[in-house]
């Protein structure tokens, strides 16, 4: 059966949150108490639901190409086995690279490697993969089974801004709360990242970012060397393109109008501006690939195009915790003047 985009999303939903139900369970029996299991706040693991959605994608894809049952299972243990555990070795690491904590380790286990993946978990996933497509998927299809097209429209929307949501706030509380970085490297950091935009700072179409107003009372130009800074301090800690990042973020919103200003020619601000501010920026500069991409996709999943590198992506999520944060003083500061 063919599921469309919002079936797909509800389901990596349903699965995200019996993952966390699973583990929390298992871990709050273990502890003699509630264990909030998992990266996020909220009841959601999405790595499951990551996995679940690839084992399904891969169920479907031996169903149309392999047609002999016993080879089908066989394949679909190896292919899942050889996917969750790639996703989960990728997940742990970029965690522990970002916030420098593990979620999970298995140093103590037989055949682990580096702690985040190991032989015997690897088999129990493909184990997991067959359960989950013979018995749990179609359980799950009977349930939501009465679903219209528009409910699954209306809940992969709603899930959606939750988990931006709980994503965002997540990521900074940890960002907040765990190591700080040493006053040196800090130093290091913010001298590499002058000398990433100086020549850009000092372009007359940059500065005119300044006359314009961008969230609550922060100016265009300020929000943007925001996103720019903590983008570029992201991809140095990942080892990514960090002066692309510190560059294009700087660059992301290059539009040069008022965008509160009701204006015909201006509808739909949010979908258009990228494509005008790349317009700009293509005038005034010499941009490369990265650079571009970051300016392009940057109000992804607003616009349904993703990015197509890395530090695009960085960017992408730096631009809404920042928008969040600028948000929020807004309303502090409403709060402390009423």
């Amino acid at each position: 059966m063919e599921y469309s985009l919002n079936e797909w999303i509800v389901f990596f939903a349903a699965y995200a949150f019996g993952g966390w139900l699973l583990e929390s369970t298992y871990a709050s029996v273990k502890a003699g108490r509630f264990v909030n299991r998992g990266f996020l706040n909220g009841p959601l693991t999405p790595i499951y639901g990551f996995g679940a959605v690839g084992i399904l994608a891969v169920a479907q894809w031996l169903r149309a190409h392999v047609h002999d049952a016993a080879a089908a299972t066989l394949l679909l243990f190896i292919l899942s086995a050889v996917l969750t555990t790639l996703l989960e070795y990728a997940a742990g690491w970029l965690l522990e690279k970002v916030f420098h904590q593990k979620w999970w380790d298995y140093s103590d286990n037989r055949w682990n490697l580096h702690g985040y993946v190991c032989a015997g978990y690897s088999l129990l996933w493909g184990g997991m993969a067959i359960l989950l497509v013979r018995i749990l998927h179609p359980v799950t299809e009977w349930a939501l089974s009465g679903f219209s097209a528009q409910d699954f429209q209306t809940g992969a929307w709603l899930f959606a801004v939750y988990l931006a949501a709980d994503t965002l706030y997540t990521a900074s509380t940890q960002l907040r709360d765990r190591r700080k970085e040493t006053a040196s490297d800090g130093e290091a950091a913010d001298v590499g990242y002058r000398q990433c935009v100086e020549d850009l700072l000092a372009q007359e179409e940059v500065q005119r970012m300044a006359d314009f107003i961008q969230h609550g009372r922060t100016t265009c130009l300020d929000h943007c060397l925001s996103v720019s800074y903590t983008s570029y301090r992201i991809c140095r800690r990942l080892g990514l393109d960090s002066r692309s990042a510190a560059r294009g973020g700087l660059l992301h919103d290059l539009f040069l109008y008022d965008w509160h200003v009701p204006d015909p020619n201006r509808k739909w601000h949010g979908f258009k501006h990228p494509r005008i501010a790349l317009t700009n920026a293509d005038r005034c500069f010499s941009l490369n690939p990265v650079e571009r991409d970051i300016i392009l996709r940057h109000m992804w999943p607003l616009t349904p195009v993703p990015p197509r590198y890395p530090e695009a992506f960085v960017v992408t999520m730096a631009d809404k915790y920042v928008t969040v944060k600028e948000f929020m003083a807004r309303v502090r500061l409403s709060f402390r003047l009423s």
